[in-house]
Order: C-alpha cells, then structure tokens, then sequence
C-alpha cells in the first residue's frame, strides 16, 4: 500500500531568476525551521535561470518537501502565479530568493492565521538586513529615513493595513480567497505585481495584518545605484498600474499626472544629484573623521529622496514613451545614462589643468572633474612610498583617484566624456619632476636659499630617481583598463592634432598639446558641441617658484643616446608624432655633455 503525504499546511512559494547562491540560503533557512518538514512545502519556481538554480533545488530536495518548476523567462508575477497553482497548502507564504527565514518563521505565520482565520485576512511578516550584511548610508536611509523598504515605523504589531502593504517577498494568504478573486497580472515583469493584486483584492475586502514575530532577514546588499535601478522599474510598473485602473486612489498612489508635469525640470538636474550622491558616497567610504559624515548626511539624504523620485518620473516617462502592453513594466537590461561627466584624465604635465579651468567657464550642466590616476592605485601607492622621500603630494593624488573612481565608474547610469592629452615624453617627465620636487628633494627650498642645491645634483637625481617609462605605458595602463578605449587601434591624425574615439560606456578627445592652441577650440567644438572655445593657459612650470631652477635645468641637462632612443623610437611616441616632430624633439634635448655621459645604457 502506497504511503501518501499528508497535506502540508502551509506553502511557501519562491520566484526565482539568476540568483543561485542566494537561492541556496534562503532554502537552508527554511530547511531549519521550527514546524515539523511535513507541515510545510517550498515551491520553487525558476524563471528561465542559465545558472545552478535547478542543482541548487536538487541539493536540497532531500532535506525539504521541496516542488522544482521551470518555466521560460516570463517575470515574476507569471512565476508566482505558476507556485499558486502548483501548492497544495490552504495558506501561501510568498517568500524572495533573497532573503533568510528566522527558524520560527513559519510557525508565526500559521499562529497568525489561526487568530485571524477570515478568508479575507493575509498576514505580513518582519523583514530587516540581515546581521552579517553591512548596513550603508543608502540601505540606512531607504529602510529607516526614507522608508522606501522594509517600511515598519510607521505600523504597529497586530496593526490592520491596507492593500498597499501587502508585500510579496514577505506576506501570506489564505489560497482560496485567490483562486476566487484574482492572481497576479502577469504583465508586471520586475516589480508592482503584488500591490495591483492587493488593490484587486481590496475590492473583496482584503486586510493586510502585520506581525511582528513573522521574522526574515534580507542578506543582499543594496547600493545606491541598484535602488535607482528599481524605482526606474518601478515607474514603469506605475505607469501601467495607472492605465488598468481608473480610480483616484491609483491615480494618487501611482502619481502619473504629476510626473509628466514634473519632468522637463527634473530630467535636467537629475544628472548633477545623481552625480553629487555618488561623490558624497565616495567620500564617506574613508572618513577624515566623524564630523565629515554627519556635516554631509543632511545632503545626502536630501539627495536620496529627490533622485529616488526622479528615477521613479524617468520610469514612468520612458514607459509612456514605449507605449503600454506588457513590456511596459519591464526596462532594459542595460538602463540608458543620467550624467555624462567631463573627466580630464592623462599623465601629470600635459596641460590638464588649463582644460579644466577652461571648461569651466562654461554652463555645460555636467560634472567636470580631473585626474592621473584611476587604476592599478594599491601598487602605485606602495611604488611611491618606496621610491619618494617626501611622497605626500604623489598619494594625495592617488587617494583623489580613489574617490573618483568609486564616483565614476561601475554605474550603467554614467557615461563619461573623456579629455586627454599628450606631449613630448622628456619635456613632460621634466616637468613632472620639477612639479614633485619637494618628493625628491624634500629640503630644496632651504638649500636653494643656502645656495647649496646645484643644477647638476638635480640632473642626477631625475636621471636616477624618477620613473621616466610613465608616458610610454600611461595609456595601456591607465585610460585602456579604465574606459576600455585602446588609443593605439587606429591611425592618429598627426596634422590635426586631435581625434575622438567611443568605446561601449564612453567616449574619448584625445589632443596632442603641442597642437593645443591652435587646435583646442576645433575639437572642444566637435566633441562638446561648444562654440567658441577659449582656452585659458594654466599651471605653467615657467609661472611657479621653482621657475628659474627649473630653466637652469632645462638648458643645462644634456640627455644620453639611449634615453633618447627609449622616449622617441617607443611605440606610443611614434603613434602621435611625426618623424619632424620627432627630429626637433632628439635635435633639443641630444646635446651631449660629459657629467652625464656615465648615464648612456
């Protein structure tokens, strides 16, 4: 006689997409629980995953009553529809991929029932981060300032709520009262899905019960750019919760009208708050003290809310725009940017600073921001400290680039407009030098003073001392692993000066600065759409206080044959420069001198 499984008495019901690992977590949790293993099952529903889902649902089919259902890719209100029919529990638990029941989790919600066995009657549960997650400005603002997740402070334990908390991730009901008023809409694809079927269900009288004891603990993390992400997602879903219902209540809560009044205005300062957030994100990370933190909190979240409520218009734009069927909740995999910066980045000494200052005489309504180093910076630093003796300026730069990169980079929302430049390698590599001189020479004001620092010790120490290979490698270990743009792919317009290259999040001007002046205004023009570009001469080695040193230097110093041959017969020297101008570079700098003969090879 064939032994049949009692029927389990609550379900929990699990959409899942790509999210293996996490999947794996929230099954342990919930083979853990308090409630005897045939009181419940997992219904697990994978929604088109290509990873470890399936061998993940194997691994614990063994230790869960646990149901494996595969369907195409079809969103998740779709896959939560499948798991309704698929239980066999009188009570539903829907539950995310994402998060860790508390061992008492199930035992609560079946607790809850009892005490409130109307038909009508779902009950949400408790969720908050997860101990061992680390709790970031932004997951601090959207759960406890800004109340945009995990929205408890305002709600009472036992407390009777409306439909607009019954919360998928984290509620369950009674499967009857489903089967006979309404399943998810299976056009909301991301998000939304479980409010428009909780104000369905209000119209049969639904009521949301809260109870504090129903515990779970979300353990993935969320960053800033990843909440923007789900309220773009989440306008869109508004948009078509807008359009199937036609009463005040969703038209208050969706707010539709009051993005399209809204959005001109805002769609122009979004790019700049977007920015500013992810800056002030940056310089928190790594604190001078805790007075940086809290003088800069209040704009912080200042910041959050009015972005959060941009993206949730932009979503809600860009719906409208692509007309409304079922793929207008759902976006592209790829969002389009909100700021494209304007960021001056090349080697030290190329005549940076007068772009910047330039281009700031200009209302462009883009961040403009400036470095030399955004990659590789953990053995930079370690380099500097080891061959500097003063290297304070050198590692304020590489902390510059630190911040910087974590504003810039790994943001589908940012597209950056690049400004390069290049120049004679050996001019350059002077420059520089004289620019840390303090790094090498940390007493030369003093001795300078003292009469007591001669040119030809300074020719010594930048012969020795100083990392000349920096222009010859910059581009393939800078701006190449940063924007992804290889310099070196195609011929450079040697004549013109200038040329403009797009790689896939970025584009780049790239302007030899021998041809700067004349060539500045042209290019700023085709690249930045900007007329009459006016530069402004800067941060020139002749105007600062090292300046006569520096001319001694240059006219004195007489450089080896085959330092030359290093700087002018490389490869990126020949990519930019014409044999000319690579002649007149050899002809200025190869008069030979016999106190530096010794430094050939």
């Amino acid at each position: 006689m064939l032994h049949r499984m009692p029927t389990p008495r609550i379900s929990i019901v699990i959409p899942t997409f790509n999210r293996a690992g996490l999947l794996r977590g929230s099954l342990d949790s919930l083979s853990r629980q308090t409630l005897a293993a045939d009181d419940y099952e997992v219904v697990v529903v994978n929604d088109g995953s290509s990873d470890a889902t399936e061998a993940v649902c194997k691994e614990y089919a063994s230790r869960l009553r646990l149901r494996y259902l595969y369907i195409k890719n079809s969103g998740i209100a779709a896959a939560k529809n499948l798991g309704i029919f698929a239980a066999s529990a009188p009570l539903l638990l829907f539950f995310d991929d994402d998060d860790l029941a508390a061992p008492t989790l199930l035992e609560e919600h079946l607790r809850a029932h009892r005490e409130h066995p109307g038909e009508n009657v779902a009950i949400l549960g408790y969720t908050a981060w997860a101990p061992s997650v680390e709790v970031t400005p932004v997951m601090e603002y959207i759960v406890d300032i800004g109340q945009q997740l995990f929205a408890y402070k305002n709600v009472k334990h036992w407390q009777r709520l409306d439909y607009t908390y019954f919360w998928g991730g984290r509620s369950s009901c009674k499967r009857a009262f489903l089967a006979a008023h309404g399943i998810f809409n299976q056009s909301f694809r991301a998000i939304i899905e479980d409010i428009e079927l909780g104000y369905r269900l209000s119209k049969f009288n639904l009521s949301v019960v809260f109870h504090r004891h129903a515990v779970s603990h979300m353990v993935r993390p969320i960053t800033y750019d990843d909440f923007c992400r789900r309220c773009d997602r989440q306008g869109a879903a508004l948009y078509l919760f807008n359009k199937l219902h036609s009463e005040p209540a969703v038209k208050t809560y969706c707010q539709v009208a009051h993005a399209k009044q809204n959005w001109k205005q805002v769609e122009q300062d979004m790019g700049m708050g977007f920015y500013r957030v992810r800056e002030i994100e940056s310089l928190l990370e790594s604190p001078s003290d805790r007075s940086e933190f809290e003088s800069l909190r209040p704009e912080l979240h200042k910041l959050y809310k009015w972005t959060f409520d941009a993206f949730k218009m932009r979503g809600i734009m860009e719906a409208e725009k692509a007309g409304t069927n079922g793929a207008a909740a759902c976006l592209p995999e790829r969002p389009s940017p909100v700021v494209r910066p304007i960021v001056v980045f090349q080697m030290g000494k190329v005549g940076s600073k007068s772009i910047e200052t330039s281009l700031s005489n200009y209302d462009l309504n883009a961040p403009i921001c400036h470095s030399h180093l955004l990659n590789n910076l953990d053995s930079i630093e370690k380099h500097i400290r080891i061959t500097r003796a003063n290297p304070g300026q050198s590692l304020a730069e590489v902390r510059r680039g630190r911040r910087l990169r974590k504003t810039l980079l790994d943001s589908s929302y940012t597209q950056c407009r690049v400004i390069s430049l290049f120049r004679d390698p050996v001019a350059r590599n002077m420059s520089a030098f004289f620019e840390n001189i303090d790094e090498f020479v940390p007493d030369y004001r003093g001795r300078i003073s003292a009469g007591n620092l001669k040119t030809e010790e300074l020719i010594e120490t930048f012969l020795t001392h100083y990392d000349h290979a920096i222009p010859l490698i910059w581009f393939d270990r800078q701006l190449k692993p940063v924007f992804g743009i290889d310099v070196f792919t195609d011929p450079f317009p040697k004549e013109q000066g200038y040329a403009i290259y797009h790689g896939q999040g970025s584009s780049l001007l790239l302007i030899k600065l021998e041809k700067l002046k004349e060539c500045a205004a042209p290019a700023v023009k085709e690249y930045l759409g900007i007329e009459n570009f006016i530069l402004i001469d800067t941060n020139v080695g002749e105007s600062k206080e090292y300046r006569d040193l520096y001319r001694d230097f240059t006219n004195s110093i007489r450089l080896p044959p085959s330092y030359l041959d290093q700087m002018y017969e490389s490869r990126v020297v020949r990519h930019f420069y014409s044999d000319d101008e690579i002649r007149r570079f050899r002809t200025r700098w190869s008069r030979q001198l016999t106190s530096v003969a010794a430094h050939a090879g």
